[in-house]
């Protein structure tokens, strides 16, 4: 542990928060004077990670033969409500096969989307026959292209995430060829080509791998580390520059050793750019924090990227100790019961946002691709804030209120907002418009506990 997050440690919570740049009681535990409103303030000169995107998995149920009666309706809610603009495509290790096992994502003998056959035994060399992209074209032309028509409607962008996957304990190759780096960059540099030619798509980042430490093949960082060299300088040859995302562990308890070993390998530190990690493991404060310090020390930034069952309580502490950039639940929709699993069910036909989803909406919909978090305090503890500034300019402040209260925002530019809430009765309620004149303070009251966002209009 650093001398800097041993002292951290040791403050008091409320100081701690300061120091973070989060939401706390900084001016003490006890509530206003005098039955006086929860008080919040705003520092824009104070400045923190900047928001690459909300992200979801491209599964969005669409396997489900009712898929085209619903599929317009979960996009248009994904985009232009929740404020989905980043997915997570993968792709199977056994893409590189002469055999195109056509539908392979959707079969339940998982063998055929791990088995790896070699295309050829030059890897500077691509045999286009030894690979087949069936499964991944299905999920572009169901998923992305209609999620990247929408946020492109809306004047935005979608930020691709291509997700390598092998998770080769299922089902164990009797060769695994993308343990060689050479073969791992062909392979993604074949992707890279067949998206480009086929569709127009440059993914804007590669996920190494998926859960590594989930794979045998990829127990350690090293050959995560091996891969970005590898990757870097065969993409870029080519005319591809995408951001590098590692490690990925499941356990997030397991990250810091997996950069570790990634970091050893020459070349490998400044190619990743984005540290990140899944919540199944290890998901404490001071993991978080070390991940976080860890990445500012090297000029990367975070970003959790999946877990099933994670809520907008998760995703405060991961903005406000772990400090990420991006987030993600998992994926974007499926015909199931709401678990946590998928940001919107589907039900008799109908497309249902989840519980969580509901809450994750206050900061999903107003903080958008480009936002930078900025500094906010809050007294007392029953209300915690998080702050962004927008792109545009435009302030977006979320407040977590754990009851009935009345809340003052100071700090803000003067100027016009609304105030939106979500508790367990009510979903997006306007609470309405408000100005914040020249001292650049609103007062608003917080129905209930529940999570409310203060945004400019």
């Amino acid at each position: 542990m650093s001398i800097f997050l041993r002292k951290l440690v040791a403050l008091p919570v409320c100081t701690f928060a300061c120091a973070m740049g989060f939401a706390a009681a900084c001016d003490g535990d006890s509530l206003p004077p005098d039955g006086g409103p929860a008080i919040v303030t705003i520092d824009t000169l104070a400045r923190f990670q900047t928001m690459t995107g909300w992200e979801a998995t491209a599964q969005a149920g669409q396997a489900d033969r009712h898929f085209p009666a619903f599929r317009n309706s979960l996009f248009d809610q994904a985009v232009n409500d929740l404020g989905i603009n980043r997915l997570r495509i993968a792709i199977f290790a056994g893409a590189e096969n002469p055999l195109d096992f056509g539908g392979a994502g959707e079969m339940p003998d998982r063998c055929p989307r791990w088995n790896t056959v070699n295309d050829n035994d030059n890897p500077r060399v691509i045999n286009p026959a030894g690979f087949h992209f069936t499964t991944l074209d299905s999920t572009v032309v169901s998923v992305v292209l209609p999620m990247r028509q929408r946020l492109e409607a809306r004047g935005e962008r979608l930020f691709l995430n291509l997700n390598y996957t092998a998770f080769l304990n299922q089902c164990p190759p009797a060769l695994y060829v993308h343990a060689d780096p050479a073969e791992y960059a062909e392979f993604i540099l074949a992707t890279f080509l067949h998206l480009k030619e086929t569709f127009g798509l440059v993914p804007d980042a590669v996920e190494m791998i998926l859960e590594p430490d989930k794979v045998a093949a990829w127990q350690d960082g090293t050959l995560i580390g091996k891969a970005i060299v590898a990757t870097a300088d065969r993409l870029a040859a080519a005319g591809f520059q995408p951001i590098l995302i590692a490690p990925s562990t499941a356990d997030l308890g397991r990250a810091l050793s997996y950069l570790n070993d990634i970091y050893r390998v020459p070349g490998a530190q400044p190619l990743l750019k984005e540290i990140s990690y899944h919540r199944y493991g290890g998901a404490s404060q001071e993991n978080l924090s070390a991940l976080a310090e860890r990445a500012k020390t090297v000029g990367a930034r975070t970003a959790m990227l999946e877990h099933i069952g994670s809520g907008v309580e998760d995703l405060y502490a991961d903005l406000t100790i772990g400090q990420v950039s991006a987030w993600q639940q998992y994926t974007l929709a499926f015909p199931a019961t709401d678990n946590g699993a998928h940001y919107f069910a589907i039900v008799d036909g109908r497309v249902v946002p989840g519980d969580r989803t509901r809450y994750l909406r206050q900061y999903f919909h107003y903080v958008r691709m480009g936002a930078q978090r900025v500094g906010a305090q809050s007294t007392p503890t029953s209300v915690r804030a998080v702050a962004f500034e927008n792109a545009n300019q435009g302030l977006a402040v979320v407040v977590h209120a754990d009851r009935f209260s009345s809340v003052e925002v100071r700090g803000l530019r003067p100027g016009n907002y609304g105030v939106s809430a979500t508790t367990s009765s009510q979903t997006s309620a306007e609470l309405g418009d408000q100005i914040a004149g020249a001292t650049g303070t609103l007062t608003f009251t917080a129905p209930a506990a529940g999570v409310m966002t203060v945004y400019s209009k």
